[in-house]
Parts: structure tokens; C-alpha cells; sequence
């Protein structure tokens, strides 16, 4: 049995939680010998992040003494054990959770990307703390009350690994002289449209970025138009089977089912924005009996199709008319990625409770079969025929 938590582990651990979903996150996992790998691991296919947590208390911070142990012990510790933890991943397969079972598989190596952040409790911001290159690879070095800034303005997979590689790559070439705070470095990121000064190669740091970015009423009108968004986030959940809805069915097996919930989970938070809005108006045109079927494409080019089906209607017919949608959408959308997901939804019936079907289709454009297969399918079934599509510009931060 692994040990509980700590008061850091465990600020640390929800934190990822909240942001990145419970599927993907992992306390205390195991490297070899039954030995911990880490305080927490984010897995979700192909980015896999590693934490290392250390609460260190700081005496006098103005003591040289003092505060080079508490580097020793709150960072240094940290980024020898991230190390050693990056190069176990390298051989392995799977997570190990910390009871000693197989979690989830790890992504390929050829296309994992790896991140590595150190978590110093302790110093009450009163201890100046780096980031960098340590020898082996990158380390984020976060005090904190930082990691509380990022993971709750970066609360999605894909916002935040998007900040940690934009920030590794800003950094290998500009010096960077930090008067101000981590959350200061991401106001410049965000006010930047999500990237850094590509041509410089000095930059002085100053404080009140942050302050200043929240201040500005585009920033609070985005707030508030995301509150919408985590209706998908919830559907996330619900999808990942951590609802207890023990009368779901669903149409795929837990390998699978991880496919979908992780393609939904690799969207950020502004298309999460978008999808739940569309997610919203089709349960509630579809409840009333105004439409049967939906699709709908994110601006990250994953299509998605939504289906609602009346009780009593056999679970066969419903998974093929949601796989035939699902293709046939494909077709219709040019311009969408390879992969479509299906999500089908049973009324509730009080006798056997709900169902909920979930397909992820991954098209072969190699060839032209499934192009012909579509056209079938639109001509034996008419889904979607003639259905043209309708794009809404919508603005990151509402004016």
C-alpha cells in the first residue's frame, strides 16, 4: 500500500485533476524495484508530464546558507528524481500505479513528448527559483503558488503543454532577467496570442503583467464566456465512466473508450467553449424532437457527430446508423482531420435507466473504399443529405 499523500502532493494532485481529468492523472506512481517514480504523472497520448513535489521549510531567506539548502532540497532533489524518471519512461510500456497495477499504456517513444516540472513548496516566494536546462532536459521549476496561476488560467492538456514547449523553446534562446513572477512570463504569453517574442534574445522580466492582463475587460468577458465550456469537461467525465452510471452502455471497451474521452480531452479550453455551446443546443433541439442528429467540426478539425435515440430502439440498429453518420460527415467536411467521433445518447427510460453510445472512427484517406462506402450509406440512409455547414466566427476574448 503506497503512503498517504502529503499537504503539497495533494494541492498538487488536484490541481492536475481539475485541469486535466482523472483518467489521465496518477499519484505516486511506480518505477522498478516497486520503487516511486514520481508525485504525479499526466499521461495523455502524446505528452506525459512528470511531477516532483518537495516542501521544504525556508528559515531566513536573506541567510546564503539557508537558502542554498533549501535549493538542495526543495529543486535539486527534484530534478535528479525527474531525471531518473524520464529515463525509466523510456523503457516502459505502461503506467504502474502505485498499488502495484497496470495503468495506462504510454505513449510510443517515437512520438512522446515529455515534460518535467518541479514543485518547491516552502520558500513563501521569498527564494528565487530557475528554470532550465539541469543537464538532461528542460525543468519547469515552479514555487506554488505559480503552479496555482497556471494550471488554473492553463486547465486543459493542451493549453498547458503548449505553455511548457513555447516556454523551453523562448528560453533555450533568450536570457530572461525575471523582476516578475511566473504568472507574469504566461501574462506575456497569453497577451502575445499564446506565443513569446520569436527574435529576441534578451528580455527583462518586470512585475504587474499578470495584474494587469486580468484587469483588462476582454480578459474578464473570456472568463465568463468560458463558464459555458465545462459542460464538455463534465461530458468528459461522464464518458470516462467516473460517474457511477452503472446503467450506461457504452459502444466500445475501455481501450477504446480512452481513444474518445482523450481526443475530447486533447481539445482546449477555447474550443471546449464552442463544442458545449453546440453540445447544449442539440440535446435541447433534439429532446424537443427538432433533430435527430448532429455534426459539428472544432477549430482544432476533429469532427464530431451527436445522436439522440428514442427508447426502445435496438442497440445494433443504433451503433450502425452512429458509425454511418459518423463516415458520412467525414465525407460531407472536407476539411476535417482523419478522425470522427460519434456520441449517441438513449432518452431515459425508468425501466433500464440510459444508454450512451460512443464511437471513434479513424478514416484510411489513403484510398478511396471509404469514400465510396459514405456515398452508399448517404444514399441507402439519407443521413445528411444535402445538409450544408454552417461556421460561426466566434472571438478567443468577446469584446
Amino acid at each position: 500500500m503506497s503512503a498517504p499523500l502529503t499537504r503539497s502532493e495533494q494541492f498538487t494532485h488536484d490541481l492536475c485533476t481539475n485541469s486535466f481529468l482523472s483518467l489521465w492523472c496518477y499519484n505516486n506512481p511506480l518505477a522498478k524495484k516497486g520503487n516511486e517514480l514520481c508525485d504525479v504523472l499526466v499521461v495523455c497520448d502524446p505528452d506525459i508530464v512528470v511531477f516532483s513535489v518537495k516542501e521544504i521549510s525556508l528559515g531566513d531567506p536573506d541567510d546564503q546558507v539557508q537558502h542554498e539548502r533549501w535549493q538542495r532540497k526543495a529543486v535539486d532533489a527534484s530534478v535528479r528524481q525527474l531525471y531518473g524518471a524520464s529515463k525509466w519512461l523510456t523503457s516502459a510500456t505502461h503506467v504502474v500505479r502505485a498499488d502495484g497495477t497496470q495503468g495506462i499504456a504510454l505513449p510510443p517513444n517515437a512520438t512522446r513528448r515529455i515534460y518535467r516540472i518541479a514543485v518547491a513548496f516552502g520558500s513563501r516566494g521569498e527564494c528565487s527559483i530557475r528554470s532550465g536546462d539541469f543537464g538532461n532536459g528542460h525543468v519547469h521549476v515552479f514555487t506554488e503558488q505559480a503552479l496555482l496561476d497556471i494550471l488554473t488560467e492553463l486547465d486543459t492538456i493542451a493549453d498547458f503543454v503548449h505553455y511548457l514547449s513555447a516556454k523551453e523553446s523562448f528560453l533555450a534562446k533568450c536570457g530572461v532577467v525575471m523582476n516578475g513572477t511566473e504568472a507574469d512570463l504566461l501574462g506575456v504569453y497569453i497577451h502575445a496570442g499564446r506565443t513569446f517574442p520569436e527574435k529576441a534574445d534578451f528580455m527583462v522580466l518586470d512585475s504587474g503583467i499578470w495584474d494587469e492582463l486580468r484587469s483588462k475587460s476582454e480578459f474578464k468577458a473570456r472568463k465568463i464566456a468560458d463558464a459555458e465550456s465545462y459542460k464538455w469537461d463534465n461530458l468528459i467525465e461522464v464518458l470516462a465512466g467516473n460517474e457511477g452510471h452503472d446503467n450506461s452502455e457504452f459502444g466500445l471497451d475501455h481501450t477504446q473508450r480512452e481513444l474518445v474521452v482523450r481526443g475530447m480531452a486533447r481539445e482546449n479550453r477555447f474550443c471546449r467553449r464552442l463544442l458545449s455551446n453546440g453540445f447544449v443546443d442539440f440535446l435541447r433541439d433534439a429532446k424537443a424532437g427538432k433533430t435527430r442528429s448532429r455534426m459539428m467540426q472544432s477549430p482544432s478539425k476533429c469532427l464530431y457527430v451527436l445522436a439522440y435515440f428514442a427508447k426502445g430502439e435496438q442497440r445494433e440498429l443504433r451503433l450502425h446508423e452512429l458509425y454511418a453518420r459518423c463516415l458520412i460527415a467525414r465525407y460531407k467536411i472536407a476539411d476535417a482531420s482523419d478522425v470522427v467521433i460519434g456520441i449517441a445518447f438513449n432518452e431515459f427510460d425508468p425501466a433500464i435507466g440510459s444508454a450512451t453510445d460512443v464511437i471513434y472512427l479513424q478514416v484510411d484517406t489513403s484510398n478511396n473504399d471509404w469514400m465510396l462506402e459514405a456515398q452508399q450509406l448517404e444514399n441507402e440512409c439519407g443521413y445528411f443529405k444535402g445538409r450544408l455547414t454552417q461556421r460561426v466566427p466566434v472571438d478567443e476574448f468577446p469584446v
